[in-house]
């Protein structure tokens, strides 16, 4: 279908075809000896838009049910599941606010300081939720790992049962190592959550706040 559009003089779509790096139109725009004009409804719109497109986002929901599925099935699979299972979990505790037991206030590090590597960029700590301006290093490390894993296992196993929770975190980190390692720059921020319907959630995505409330 998208052959026949090689030969259209005019095409109509959504912002996304052009813009949304998942589902871009990327044989339009891939080769720079090619221009094409572009005529956007509602532009106004685009700024907010392209923020949400150009976000990715790691939820440890998605995490934890493909660890369930994939318990037992290859050792090293296996073990880069729990790495990331334990990344979350350790920066889950470190998101919810202490126990008021104690007057004396921790000293221990918070937020993305205690899963990263010390000089990550300015940081800040709320309640159930942390933010710093550098890239998450430990965390890409480990999701570069498990998405060389989770390939081959894909590969090998056209049938598994669950394939389609497995599909679901392949895709989910495919696209936050591809967000940090094509797009993150100064203009971004990474943040940690924590909800009521979800374990944790870190994400990747332009800055929507004023960069002198990070220190």
């Amino acid at each position: 279908f998208l052959f026949f559009f090689l030969y259209c003089g005019v095409i109509i779509g959504e912002n996304k075809d052009a813009f949304d790096p998942r589902i871009q139109l990327s044989r339009f725009f891939a080769l720079p000896d090619q221009h094409h004009l572009l005529l956007v409804d509602e532009a106004h719109n685009l700024v907010d838009r392209s923020r949400e497109m150009y976000s990715a986002e790691l939820d440890f929901a998605v995490v934890t049910a493909a660890a369930l599925v994939l318990a037992r099935q290859r050792p090293q699979l296996d073990q880069a599941l729990q790495a990331l299972v334990s990344y979350g979990e350790r920066l889950k505790q470190n998101l919810v606010p202490p126990e008021p037991s104690s007057s004396q206030e921790s000293t221990a590090p918070k937020g993305f300081a205690a899963v990263e590597a010390a000089g990550s960029g300015r940081q800040m700590q709320g309640d159930r939720f942390a933010a710093q301006t550098e890239k998450p290093q430990s965390l890409l490390r480990l999701l570069g790992r498990l998405i060389f894993l989770l390939r081959q296992f894909l590969d090998d196993q056209p049938e598994f049962p669950e394939r389609s929770k497995v599909l679901d975190l392949f895709l989910m980190a495919h696209f936050f190592v591809k967000v940090a390692d094509q797009f993150y720059g100064p203009a971004y921020i990474t943040t940690a959550s924590l909800s009521k319907t979800s374990p944790g959630r870190v994400k990747a995505k332009p800055k929507d706040l004023p960069t002198d409330t990070l220190r």
